[in-house]
C-alpha cells in the first residue's frame, strides 16, 4: 500500500466511508483493528491506495463477518476510485441484495469467493455492462440456475463449486478476451464444449466434475487456438480423442480421465512438444501407446490407468527428458518390465493389473529417486533384486501376486521411509528380515508364501533343506485387500499431488498475474 503525504477532501472522505463499515461488520480475527482516525486510512491494513494522490483503489475484507450486502454497496459508492474489492470468507448467506449493482463503479477485481451466497447470480450486476470488470471469482459458493453472461473484456472468471446447471449455446460475447474459465464441480450438463466458438483467446478452460456430455469437437483447436489447459476430467464425455486435439500445440495440461471416451490414443498428440501432464486414466481406451510418445520431451505425469490398452510400454519412453509419474495400472500391458523409465529417475511407477513378465530389471535399483514402485498382479518371475534395498526414498513397494521366488533381500530393511510392503502370493521363501520397518509391516504383507518364516507370520523359522517352490492360487485374505486399497489410495494421492505441484506454475501464473494489485492515478 502507498502513504500519501496530507490529506486531501477524497482521503477524509474515503476514511469515514470505511470506519463506518468498520462499525457495522464483525471482525472476529481482529483485522480492523489499526483502523481509525490517527493515522491515513492508506496505512490500514488491507487498504491499497494509489502511489501518486492516495486514493483507495483496494479493499482486502477477507474472512469479516458482513451481515448484508447494503452497508458494504455503500461504503463501495463512496469510494469512487475503487478497483479491486475481495470479499472472500465474510459469511455472506443471504441472496444478494437487489442493491448491489455498482452505479460508476470502475471495479476490476471482484472477489466474492467462498461465501454462502445462493440462488440465481443477480442481475443487478449487469456483469454484461461492466466494461472495465476484468476478473471475477464468485467460487465456492451456491449460486444455482444458468451461468450469467459477461462483459467481452473480461479475463478471468471463476464459478468453481456452485450449483450451475445450465449455459448458453454460447458461453463466451464476440470478440472475449477471457483467458481463464473454471467451471468445476457445478451440475453442468449437456455438450458444453461445444458452445466455446467466441472463447479465442482462452489458455485455462476447467469443467471438470460437472455432468457434460458428448464428445470432443473435431474444431476444438480452431475454435480455442491458444488453449494451454483443457481441464475435463469427472464427466460423461463420450467418443474418441480427436486427432485433431494436436493442433492445440500450446497445451500444458490435459485431464481427461473419468470420462466414457473410446478408441485409441491418436499419435498426434505426441506432437504437443510443451505438454506436461496427459491423465486419460479411467475411460474405455483400446490399442498401445503410441512410441512416438517418447518424443514428449516435456512430459512430466502420464496417467492411463483403468482402461484396455495392450501391447508392451514403449521402449521409446527412455528417452523422455522429464517423466517423473507413470500410472499404467489396470490395462493388458504385455512384456517385459522396463529397466529404464526416461532419462532421469521417475518418482512412481505405477503398473499393477497387467500382464508383465519376466524378471525385475537390475536397473530398476539406479532409480534413486524412485517413491513408488507397484508391479503387483502380473506374472513376474525371478527373485527380488538385492539392490532395490539403494532405493533410499521408497515408501511403496508392492511386488504382490507374482511367480517371485527366493528369499526377500535384507537390504530392504534400510528403507526407512518404507510403510507399505507388499510380497503377498509369490513363491517366496526364508526369514522375513527383521529389522527396520519390516517390524511395521502385518502378516497379510507376506501371506500366501508358505515356505517365509518369522514374525509376523506364525510360522517358526528352522534350519532346514530349501523348499520346493509351488505356484500358489489362495485367495486373498481380508489384510492382503487392506493392503491392496491402502497401497492404491496412497500412490494415487502420492502421484496426483506430484502431478498438481509440478504443474502448478503453470495453472497459476495467469490467475495470479490478474489479481495482482495494481497502481492507480
Amino acid at each position: 500500500m502507498t502513504v500519501v503525504d496530507g490529506k486531501t477532501s477524497s482521503s477524509v472522505d474515503s476514511a469515514a466511508a470505511l470506519l463506518r463499515l468498520k462499525h457495522g461488520v464483525r471482525d472476529p480475527l481482529g483485522t480492523l483493528r489499526g483502523w481509525n482516525k490517527t493515522v491515513s486510512c492508506c496505512e490500514w491494513e488491507g487498504v491499497d491506495c494509489s502511489s501518486q494522490q492516495g486514493r483507495v483503489i483496494g479493499l482486502h475484507l477477507q474472512s469479516l463477518t458482513l451481515p448484508s450486502s447494503d452497508l458494504l454497496i455503500l461504503t463501495i459508492q463512496m469510494l469512487s476510485h475503487l478497483r479491486q474489492l475481495h470479499v472472500s470468507r465474510s459469511q455472506f448467506a443471504e441472496p444478494l441484495s437487489s442493491n448491489l449493482s455498482l452505479p460508476g463503479c470502475d471495479l476490476e477485481v471482484l472477489d466474492l469467493s467462498n461465501n454462502i451466497l445462493r440462488g440465481s447470480f443477480p442481475t443487478e450486476l449487469n456483469l454484461e455492462l461492466h466494461s472495465s470488470l476484468e476478473v471475477l471469482d464468485a467460487s465456492y459458493n451456491s449460486f444455482t440456475g444458468e451461468l450469467p453472461k459477461f462483459h467481452a473484456n473480461l479475463k478471468h472468471l471463476d464459478f468453481s463449486s456452485n450449483m450451475f446447471t445450465k449455459t448458453s449455446s454460447n458461453i463466451c460475447p464476440t470478440d472475449s478476451k477471457v483467458r481463464n474459465l473454471l467451471l468445476p464441480n457445478n451440475r453442468l450438463t449437456g455438450p458444453l464444449l461445444d458452445s466455446l466458438v467466441n472463447c479465442r483467446r482462452l489458455q485455462l478452460l476447467d469443467v471438470s466434475f460437472n455432468e457434460l456430455t458428448g464428445g470432443i469437437p473435431d474444431q476444438l483447436c480452431n475454435s480455442l487456438p491458444k488453449l494451454q489447459h483443457l481441464h475435463a476430467w469427472g464427466n460423461g464425455l463420450q467418443g474418441s480423442i480427436p486427432s485433431t486435439l494436436g493442433n492445440c500445440v500450446d497445451l500444458i495440461t490435459i485431464l481427461l480421465s473419468h470420462n466414457n471416451l473410446n478408441g485409441s490414443i491418436p499419435t498426434q498428440l505426441s506432437g504437443l512438444h510443451k505438454l506436461w501432464w496427459l491423465s486419460l486414466s479411467s475411460n474405455y481406451l483400446t490399442g498401445e501407446i503410441p512410441s512416438s510418445f517418447g518424443e514428449l520431451d516435456n512430459l512430466v505425469c502420464l496417467q492411463l490407468t483403468n482402461n484396455s490398452l495392450e501391447g508392451e510400454i514403449p521402449k521409446e519412453m527412455d528417452g523422455s527428458k522429464s517423466l517423473y509419474v507413470m500410472e499404467l495400472a489396470s490395462n493388458s500391458f504385455s512384456g517385459k518390465l522396463p529397466g529404464r523409465i526416461g532419462r532421469n529417475s521417475p518418482l512412481i511407477i505405477q503398473l499393477s493389473y497387467n500382464q508383465l513378465s519376466g524378471e525385475i530389471p537390475e536397473e530398476i535399483g539406479l532409480m534413486r529417486s524412485l517413491l513408488i514402485l507397484d508391479v503387483a498382479h502380473n506374472n513376474l518371475s525371478g527373485r527380488i533384486p538385492e539392490v532395490l534395498g539403494n532405493l533410499e526414498g521408497m515408501q511403496v513397494l508392492d511386488l504382490s501376486e507374482n511367480a517371485l521366488h527366493g528369499s526377500i533381500p535384507a537390504s530392504l530393511s534400510q528403507l526407512t521411509f518404507l510403510f507399505l510392503f507388499n510380497v503377498s502370493y509369490n513363491n517366496l521363501s526364508g526369514r522375513i528380515p527383521q529389522r527396520g520397518q519390516f517390524f511395521t509391516f502385518t502378516g497379510g504383507s507376506f501371506e500366501g508364501n508358505p515356505e517365509l518364516c518369522g514374525l509376523p507370520l506364525p510360522t517358526k523359522c528352522f534350519a532346514a533343506d530349501p523348499p520346493v517352490l509351488t505356484n500358489i492360487a489362495h485367495p486373498i485374505s481380508d489384510d492382503g485387500i487392506q493392503d491392496i486399497l491402502v497401497a492404491a489410495l496412497v500412490s494415487g494421492t502420492i502421484a496426483f499431488v506430484i502431478c498438481c505441484a509440478l504443474s502448478f506454475y503453470c495453472h497459476s501464473k495467469y490467475t495470479c498475474k490478474l489479481s495482482q494489485t495494481s497502481s492507480y492515478v
